[in-house]
C-alpha cells in the first residue's frame, strides 16, 4: 500500500479529528504542519513528531513543500479560497474543510483554474458519510418521515451545549451521536 505525504494546515480542534481519521486509514503520514499560532505549531508539531523545518507559519511553504503529497486544511473560513487558488497554482492535491469560498464570487476564479487543470481535490462535508446521515438521507428518500419543512438538533460535545443547529446551517443536519428532533410542521 502506498502512503502519501500530508501537509496539515490549521491546527485547532477539528484537526485533531482529522489527525484521528488520516491515521487510522493506515496509509497516510503527517510529515509537515501550519498554523499562524506558534505555541499550537509548536504542540501538535510535537504530536506528530514533525521536524521543526517543516513546521510553517505560512501556509504557502508548506504548499510548495515537495516533501508534501497532499495538503488537509481545516482553517476558519476567511482563509479557504487563498489555500485552495494555492494548491490549485501548485499542483497539489488537497481536502479543504467546507464551505468552499464564503461568497460565489470568489468560487468563480477557482473554478476556471481548476478547470484549467484538474487534479484531485475535495471539500470536506464529512458528516455527509457519517452512518447517522446516511441513514437519515434514506429515511428521508423513502418517505418514511413524512413531510417536513423544516428540523433541528441539538448537539452536545464535551457536556456544553451548543444551540440549535438549523437545518440549512452548513447544508447539513447535525445528527450524529446527539439527541435529534424532527420538527414536522406541515405536509409539503
Amino acid at each position: 500500500m502506498n502512503t502519501f505525504r500530508i501537509g496539515l494546515i490549521g491546527l485547532g480542534g477539528m484537526a485533531q479529528a482529522h489527525i484521528r481519521g488520516l491515521t487510522a486509514e493506515g496509509c497516510f503520514e503527517f510529515n509537515a504542519v501550519s498554523d499562524v499560532e506558534a505555541e499550537v505549531l509548536s504542540k501538535v508539531g510535537d504530536q506528530l513528531s514533525i521536524a521543526v523545518e517543516k513546521r510553517y507559519a505560512d501556509f504557502m511553504h508548506l504548499i510548495e513543500d515537495p516533501d508534501v503529497d497532499a495538503v488537509v486544511a481545516v482553517t476558519p473560513n476567511h482563509v479557504h479560497a487563498d489555500i485552495v487558488r494555492a494548491c490549485l497554482q501548485a499542483r497539489k492535491p488537497f481536502m479543504a474543510e467546507k464551505p468552499f469560498t464564503r461568497v460565489f464570487e470568489e468560487a468563480v476564479p477557482l473554478l476556471k483554474l481548476y478547470e484549467q487543470q484538474p487534479m484531485p481535490a475535495m471539500i470536506g462535508f464529512s458528516y455527509r458519510y457519517t452512518p447517522a446521515f446516511r441513514y437519515a438521507r434514506e429515511l428521508a428518500r423513502e418517505g418514511k418521515l413524512g413531510g417536513y419543512a423544516a428540523s433541528r438538533s441539538s448537539i452536545c460535545r464535551a457536556g456544553v451545549r451548543h444551540s440549535t443547529i438549523p437545518l440549512m446551517y452548513g447544508g447539513s443536519i447535525r445528527i450524529l451521536l446527539v439527541q435529534a428532533r424532527w420538527v414536522i410542521l406541515a405536509p409539503i
